[in-house]
């Protein structure tokens, strides 16, 4: 099953620690490029992330005390 990333999703990796890196795509495959993706992480969390009520809706990021999409 090939999976086709697009700029601005969203997606977990785990690592050895048990923690989770939250990554965005900021660049997706195309032309000569089809197996090279660019991302960033944009936080590290403890507990594994959930994807809300909606798969179309954004996984939430914790900002200090609240939710940031």
């Amino acid at each position: 099953m090939a999976v086709k990333y697009r700029a601005g999703d969203v997606f977990a990796i785990p690592s050895d620690a048990g923690t989770y890196a939250l990554c965005q795509v900021l660049w997706a495959p195309q032309g000569d490029y089809r197996k090279v993706i660019g991302f960033c992480v944009l936080e590290q969390q403890a507990s594994e992330p959930t994807l809300g009520a909606s798969p179309t809706r954004p996984l939430p990021v914790r900002d200090g005390d609240k939710d940031i999409r």
